[in-house]
């Protein structure tokens, strides 16, 4: 049995509902069930949406800032750190890990911080520099939870971080909610819904739509896999975002109207998974390891990922999936070859299970929470 800490508090810049806030919710829910930890949940903004999915026990305290920068919620962050007196604080990134700094400056008995880092290349010089100073600040005693091997490597090299500072957790996923589909699922009348024909190749692309994401590298790659290799298949886009009215401008410039599916958000993903024939992400910069990649597997597809962050460590090249470089014409190639090959649903559903399960990543976040 591995002895708790008493008592953590969670800093999250806002709590919308995202991959890791859904995974501060359900380490909150693991503590909760040990009962003796108190928990109290931080968000820097008033956009919280997700905060209702925290389990009752978790006292919530919403500091809200007028801008990015404001650092007026410093003082009532320390206030309440010196009341409640947490043994751990958990940062859901760099940017709360300063608000975090700020709010133990100075104290004789401070927290061990741990800073949840989901990022593997910045978008941006600025976001660059900005996290070059945040990994400045870090203490001995503090913590980066980082994602992948490949993460820990790129930012080891490229900030001149110690590598003593990370723990690598894979994330994991729920493989008995994320399975493949029953015997009586009905593939053909879910697709109807999109205009997909009942044969046709479908390649399922679940992503927010931001730039990273690299969805107009998907459509570009969709025409080259019909004119190169002679596979004419759908695009089914799940997610929302800011690039939607630019996504529908790149499909009807490129007169794929009839191909390329805008699915939105989707409440349960799993249909989309169930309907198509691969998943892909298309991503040049920010993705560590993908969840939505992981579920897709769960549910036995096999995947194409450009070569980001954590995505050789998640593939297993010939039995799950391919890894790409992120140009269309090689993203349409690992399209080609892995929609002419065979896969086993049940076996990649069975390899996801086996190495990236919620409750083998919950172990680890068990432990290192715990540690003294």
């Amino acid at each position: 049995m591995i002895p708790m800490v008493s008592s953590v508090l969670y800093i999250s810049p806002a709590l919308p509902v995202g991959g890791l806030e859904k995974l501060i919710v359900r380490i909150s829910a693991l503590l909760a069930e040990k009962k003796t930890v108190r928990q109290y949940l931080v968000s820097l903004s008033d956009n919280n949406p997700i905060s209702v999915e925290f389990d009752r026990s978790v006292e919530f305290f919403a500091l809200p800032r007028k801008s990015k920068f404001h650092l007026a919620p410093v003082r009532r962050l320390r206030k309440l750190i010196r009341e409640k007196q947490p043994e751990v604080i958990i940062c859901l990134n760099f940017f709360s890990f300063l608000f975090a700094y700020l709010g133990c400056l100075g104290m004789k008995n401070k927290p061990r911080i741990f800073v949840f880092y989901q990022t593997t290349i910045h978008l941006n010089r600025k976001e660059f520099n900005l996290h070059k100073f945040y990994f400045s600040l870090l203490s001995k005693r503090d913590k980066v939870i980082a994602a992948s091997v490949n993460q820990v490597n790129y930012t080891v090299e490229t900030y001149g971080v110690s590598r003593e500072f990370f723990e690598i957790i894979y994330n994991g996923v729920n493989t008995e909610y994320f399975t493949v589909p029953s015997s009586g699922w009905d593939r053909a009348a879910f697709r109807s819904q999109y205009g997909i024909p009942a044969g046709a190749k479908t390649i399922v692309m679940a992503a927010a739509l931001r730039p990273e994401k690299n969805h107009t590298g998907a459509l570009e790659a969709l025409q080259i896999l019909e004119s190169k290799y002679h596979i004419t298949a759908y695009l089914l886009i799940a997610g929302g975002g800011v690039m939607e009215q630019e996504i529908r401008e790149h499909i009807k410039k490129r007169k794929l109207e009839d191909r390329a599916v805008l699915a939105g958000v989707q409440k349960d993903v799993r249909p989309v998974f169930w309907a198509s024939d691969l998943f892909t992400l298309c991503s040049t910069s920010v993705e560590t390891f993908s969840v939505a990649a992981l579920e897709a597997m769960a549910c036995g597809l096999p995947c194409v990922l450009t070569d980001i962050g954590g995505a050789r460590e998640m593939i297993s090249e010939g039995i799950t999936g391919h890894v790409c470089d992120t140009s269309a014409e090689d993203i349409a190639a690992a399209w080609a070859k892995t929609l002419t090959e065979q896969y086993c649903a049940a076996d990649i559903h069975k390899y996801i299970a086996a190495n990236f399960s919620e409750p083998k990543m919950m172990n680890e976040y068990e432990r290192i929470i715990s540690e003294k």
